[in-house]
């Protein structure tokens, strides 16, 4: 459940999307005469595609803000409230006396490194029955119901957004018929942050490649 501590914007997420190969090829080969643009308006399919794709935002966001978000920080809450697993050891290096605490992220790290010594010597004993002592007390915390609760709500919010960029990959693959088209496609481009990517890239330049040969 670490990646549940933090949350990816839908900006740094859908700044990434990739376009599959065949989806640019199709896309790039469509016939322009198919696409049958209005004068002076936009693909009557490409602002089909910019409503599907704004519906499936407002959905994300709104599940997002209003059940994922509190359900992960009533997750969190009660998480950093569960009580911590302390013990004492011994240090590998000097033989005195450490303190070995789930309240500090990196003695796990150190017990985990010290742990595959020979159990003969009493530090690495120390730290085996630490590591014992953090997986039970993980296991407790998952046992929280607030802990399953932020599962589902997490699976949801993950379907959501997959769906999201599904929906963003269909607008990018949309072949330009007009540079109303183009500029239609530019701007949710912008708005979503997607122009850095590779596959937007290719999908750009040939709708200008099409469009000029149709000038």
């Amino acid at each position: 459940m670490n990646a549940l501590t933090t949350q990816a914007t839908r900006r740094a997420i859908f700044g990434t999307i990739g376009l599959g190969v065949a989806a640019v090829t199709v896309a790039a080969a469509a016939p322009v005469a198919a696409l049958s643009a209005p004068a002076g308006g936009v693909s009557p399919e490409l602002a089909r595609l910019i409503a599907a794709a704004q519906a499936a935002e407002a959905a994300s966001d709104n599940y997002t803000r209003e059940v994922y978000e509190p359900a992960r920080q009533a997750w969190l809450k009660e998480r950093e409230a569960f009580p911590h697993f302390t013990m004492m050891g011994t240090d590998d290096m000097s033989g005195k006396p450490i303190r070995y605490s789930t309240d500090d992220k990196s003695m796990f790290m150190i017990a985990k490194a010290v742990s595959r010594g020979s159990r003969a010597e009493a530090y690495v004993r120390d730290a085996r029955a630490f590591l014992a002592g953090y997986w039970r007390r993980s296991r407790k915390i998952d046992q929280l119901a607030s802990t399953k609760i932020m599962h589902a709500a997490h699976d949801r919010d993950d379907a959501l957004c997959d769906a999201l960029s599904r929906a963003i990959d269909a607008v990018i693959a949309f072949p330009c018929a007009s540079i109303a088209d183009l500029n239609a496609k530019m701007a949710k481009v912008m708005q979503w942050d997607s122009l850095g990517n590779e596959g937007t890239g290719i999908m750009i330049a040939s709708d200008v490649a099409r469009l000029a040969r149709e000038a």
